[in-house]
Parts: structure tokens; sequence; C-alpha cells
């Protein structure tokens, strides 16, 4: 795919996606570069095994989501960043965001730092394990995507979040009885359950 194709396509899809979510565009250019880095490093290590259309609708559009909820800019955790979903395309669609990804995974971690430098953005990059990490203060948003959740991860959420907790499955799977919905945003066969703590 050359590059020109590659952009044009990139784009097509984001602005019908960010369309069919009725969410703001912004920062094109920035999540092109976002989308490119994720390409190039995805051949060293394994950060997501879509296809580019999938990538772009399922994985990083779906993470924009978010803001169907978010008002305030607020402090963001997203536990589990892995490629950047969803806590990474937050801050890039919205850079004033105070943002902080959690990534045990060090070359994953690696990743996470580069775009970040590339794109010139101020986020806080944790290269531990959420289980073991200590917080010092709350946060307005805490997310979650494809991290499995059991009893004492969601504990420490609890203890953290002042806010909503995000927390991305299939339509099929039933929320959580533990905590209080207060939505689901469905996009095709995923959904955003938001949580209010």
């Amino acid at each position: 795919m050359s590059e020109t194709l590659g952009k044009e396509k990139f784009t097509q899809l984001f602005r019908n996606c960010l369309s069919e979510i009725e969410i703001e565009e912004k920062n094109t250019d920035n999540f092109w570069l976002y989308i490119k880095l994720l390409l190039k490093w995805n051949r060293k290590i394994n950060l997501f095994s879509a296809s580019f259309e999938d990538l772009i609708k399922y994985q990083l559009c779906e993470s924009l989501l978010l803001f169907k909820v978010i008002k305030d800019k607020g402090k963001l955790l997203d536990v589990g960043s892995g490629a950047g979903f969803p806590g990474l395309a937050a801050k890039i669609y919205e850079p004033d965001m105070h943002v902080t990804l959690v990534e045990s995974n060090g070359k994953k971690a690696v990743f996470l730092r580069s775009v970040c430098a590339t794109l010139k953005l101020s986020c806080d990059i944790k290269n531990e394990r959420f289980e073991k990490m200590k917080f010092d203060s709350l946060y307005n948003y805490v997310s979650l995507r494809a991290v499995s959740i059991d009893s004492f991860i969601l504990k420490k959420i609890k203890e953290i979040c002042n806010g909503y907790f995000f927390h991305f499955t299939t339509l099929s799977s039933p929320p959580l009885d533990e905590l209080n919905l207060a939505c689901r945003v469905p996009f095709h066969h995923h959904v955003l359950n938001a949580y209010k703590l």
C-alpha cells in the first residue's frame, strides 16, 4: 500500500466512522501519523492482527466513543493500553486531556513512548502491572479494553476512579452487576459500557 493510497483510504474510513458515531473530526493528520507508526511497528512486534479497515473502524474509531460520555477533559487512566486503544487515541483526539497509559509489556510501552515523542504528546506511560501499582491521586475516567476483569482489578478501579469507568465488550456480554451502569454506547458488534463511580 503506497502512502498516498493509504492516507486516502484512512481519511475516508476515519471520516465515515466519525460521522457514524457522531463525533467531531479533529487532528486527522496526527491520527494518520499514529496509524503509520502502528503499521511500521507491527512488523517488529505484535500490536494488532486486524485488517486495515477493521483497525480504523473497530479499534481507532471505537476508542473515540469515550467522547460520547466525556464532557470535561479531566484525567484518564487507560489500563492495558497495548497499541494505544483507547487511551492514546483519546490523547490524540484531545491533547489537553491528562492521560496515563498503563502497559506491562515492555516493547509495547516503548512503542507508546515513540508515538508520544513523534506527535509531541505529553503522556504518562507506566510500564507496570496495574495490579501492583500504587496511586496517590484519583482519576476522572478509567478505561479498559481487551483486558479481563477480576474482583481485585474491579476493587482497585473503584478506589482510584471518581467519575466514569469505561469498559469495552462485545454486544452479547452483559453489563457488570457490581457497578452502576450509566449508559451503553453500541458500535456494530461492540459496546462501550460507561459505569458511574
